[in-house]
């Protein structure tokens, strides 16, 4: 279903206030990030899929679209409503493909999937490297707070460790850290507003024998 551009001030038919504000989100916050339906609702209980995610992200971050001559993901053509979005995320480091050249556009996206594409870019816009921060054993200590932590893409353990650590992620309300769940598109919303303020920035080091003068 192609998507629309809904106003905020004129409504979703099928999300409110209370049902935003359960998650510490706005809808103007909403509207920042994303557009409704062409029959004006905005499905918050629908899984979302890769694409809605990457552009929610790419609208939040204000990542330059990008419209390369030949796609990065086979099954992502130029032809599609979503290929700009995707290639300006691909341009930055904020995606990967689940081999073979393809995308999986459709796919629902997971928990640790979501996170990590919110950690590639935050982390490195406020000075931290995940990759460096935590060894192997350090990056598993973070993740072991939680039942199944050790259950963690190997490729996106040090990744989750960072949204653990710095409350990107949340336990779900069993205590667990379900990384291979899927999200709806209210829980990916809310995901990406709230990293807008959780991670401060790295301070400069200053070296000891350099005085500073108003």
């Amino acid at each position: 279903v192609a998507l629309a551009a809904v106003p905020p001030s004129g409504g979703w038919t099928d999300l409110s206030y209370s049902i935003v504000g359960k998650y510490g989100i706005t809808l103007e916050q909403v509207g920042m990030i994303s557009d409704g339906y062409t029959d004006g609702s905005w499905r918050p209980w629908n899984n979302i899929p890769r694409n809605q995610f990457t552009k929610m992200a790419v609208d939040a971050y204000k990542i330059p679209l990008k419209n390369p001559a030949t796609p990065s993901f086979s099954d992502v053509p130029a032809s599609d409503i979503y290929y700009q979005y995707i290639e300006g995320a691909k341009a930055v480091g904020l995606i990967n493909g689940v081999g073979g050249g393809k995308f999986a556009p459709d796919a629902t996206i997971t928990r640790e999937q979501a996170a990590a594409i919110i950690v590639r870019w935050v982390a490195q816009k406020n000075g931290y490297d995940p990759a460096t921060m935590y060894s192997d054993a350090e990056a598993a200590s973070i993740l072991a707070v939680f039942p199944d932590g050790a259950s963690v893409s190997s490729s996106l353990k040090k990744e989750i460790a960072f949204a653990v650590d710095f409350g990107v992620i949340w336990g779900t309300a069993d205590g667990k850290l379900a990384p291979a769940a899927t999200m709806t598109r209210i829980q990916g919303a809310a995901m990406i507003i709230r990293s807008w303020g959780i991670i401060p920035t790295v301070e400069p080091e200053i070296p000891a024998d350099i005085a500073l003068v108003s």
